[in-house]
């Protein structure tokens, strides 16, 4: 329990000097869709996104515990980091024993966090899969115990709940059915636990799915089904114009991240086939099942950003651990030699000029802009002024503490969410904002060229920041 201690403080530590770091887009988007919500906007009706509700959930409910701090989105994160990394060193304890479990917990903590792969930001990958590992190790430890239907349901609720953080979060859940299944197929005594265990896990799990329908039925089925899986499926996905392009770009960090414990873990696997055949043991499988599912989950999001490598961050820890623990003598060498690239990486992010570090982590400089935006539009407001941020940059809004005025806040689904056009046309023909910041041009906002003619007619130029038009109205 000491080293996964440790473990964990290594974690939060790596996760430290990002604390402060502005908001991404999509964290600061989803922190501003969960206030609206909590304002009593509609869910995919008022505010919209491509998530299911569980995000927005515990987006909604931090913001309630954290008395709306902006800047404690990114503790969030690194406490659901910390969670991953004492999940999955539970699952290896229980597959493997304790120094595989001291190993997977080391690894775990340096390349889940590492900023390169954009560890330290509140993503759906990271949240989804702490609560699917979580799920995952609830199920290892409930199994042989006394009330084992109890944990079985407990683990299914937690596997629900990570695919309602995030449609990816599936992994554990179908690694869960497939141990047991091999273990009811492998040992006939143990059939009708395993059975019970399934159908505990399945009733957990539809406990949570319910739920989710349930508040997809008040609010509409169209728009729901729209934000949950029509509209990925439509746009970027794995089946429908897969981004391969940053699949290439993102894939340096991922391999530098992940590489090396892939490949000692994949190595371990090999040797502990039994006798040449070609069954594995039932501990691999479950692992290898679990990462198997994970690296599904990674190529049905289509769009291959560096968070996305997150998603295969547990399992890979947990082979990488497996190996390493087998040897009594070369642990801790072999644990530093593993994560060494991650931790490079991290460091020179970390020694990077404090207002660029966002940029140096993730190649990403919107985050400050968006902070700069927001910082302009707080020197400049007068009780009443309003800013609509042209048409994506959703941050800003919680950088301001505004609720969004219109339900797109991301550049496509701008142009193709239902209605689109026309909830704009109605904004500023009823409700206009006192300042435009044009983070996108009209024209891609609005093809039909209405939104340019009105900003024309209507709009100023204020000045820019970092080079943002900022437009008052006249």
């Amino acid at each position: 329990m000491v080293w996964i201690a440790v473990a964990v403080v290594v974690s939060l530590l790596l996760r430290l000097r990002m604390l402060t770091t502005p908001l991404n887009a999509d964290e600061g988007g989803y922190l501003a869709i969960a206030r609206a919500w909590a304002h009593g906007r509609s869910l995919y009706g008022d505010v919209w996104v491509d998530r299911p509700q569980g995000l927005l959930v515990v987006f909604r409910l931090w913001d309630w515990i954290s008395m709306d701090r902006t800047w404690s989105v990114h503790l969030m994160a690194a406490l659901f980091g910390a969670l991953l990394v004492v999940s999955t060193a539970v699952v290896a304890w229980k597959l493997y024993e304790q120094r595989a479990a001291r190993a997977t917990a080391l690894i775990c903590a340096v390349v889940s966090s590492a900023p390169i792969v954009e560890g330290y930001i509140a993503n759906g990958e990271l949240l989804s899969e702490a609560v699917a590992a979580t799920g995952l190790a609830v199920a290892l430890v409930g199994f042989d115990r006394r009330h084992d239907r109890r944990w079985m349901f407990l683990a299914g609720l937690l596997a629900g709940a990570a695919i309602s953080i995030k449609q990816s979060g599936f992994d554990a859940m179908v690694a869960m059915l497939v141990w047991l299944a091999v273990t009811a197929v492998a040992d006939r005594s143990m059939r009708g636990r395993a059975g019970r265990a399934a159908t505990s896990l399945a009733a957990g799990f539809l406990v949570v799915i319910t739920m989710l329908l349930a508040h997809a039925a008040g609010t509409g089925w169209a728009n729901w089904w729209f934000a949950v899986g029509g509209y990925r499926s439509t746009t970027l996905s794995l089946f429908h114009h897969p981004s391969w392009y940053t699949l290439r770009r993102t894939a340096r960090y991922g391999v530098a991240v992940l590489g090396p414990a892939l490949v000692v873990g994949a190595a371990g696997v090999v040797r502990r086939r039994t006798g040449g055949s070609l069954r594995w043991p039932r501990r691999d499988l479950l692992v290898l099942t679990w990462l198997g599912a994970a690296s599904f989950a990674f190529l049905l999001g289509g769009g291959y950003w560096r968070h996305y490598w997150l998603l295969l961050a547990a399992p890979i820890s947990t082979l990488a651990g497996a190996t390493i623990g087998a040897s009594r003598r070369l642990c801790v060498a072999a644990v530093g030699l593993v994560v060494a690239p991650a931790l490079l990486t991290s460091i020179w992010v970390f020694a990077g000029n404090p207002g660029s570090i966002t940029g140096r982590a993730a190649s990403d400089h919107r985050a400050a802009v968006d902070q700069h935006v927001a910082d302009w539009f707080d020197a400049h407001r007068r009780p009443g002024d309003t800013l609509y941020v042209m048409c994506s940059g959703p941050a800003v809004y919680a950088d301001i503490d505004e609720d969004p005025p219109i339900p797109y806040l991301w550049l496509p689904e701008a142009v193709v969410g239902p209605r689109a056009e026309q909830r704009l046309i109605d904004y500023f023909t009823t409700t206009p904002p006192t300042y435009v910041a044009e983070f996108s041009s009209p024209d891609f906002c609005d093809p039909s060229g209405w939104a340019r003619s009105v900003l024309g007619q209507r709009y100023r130029d204020a000045g820019s920041v970092d080079g943002i038009t900022i437009l008052a109205r006249r």
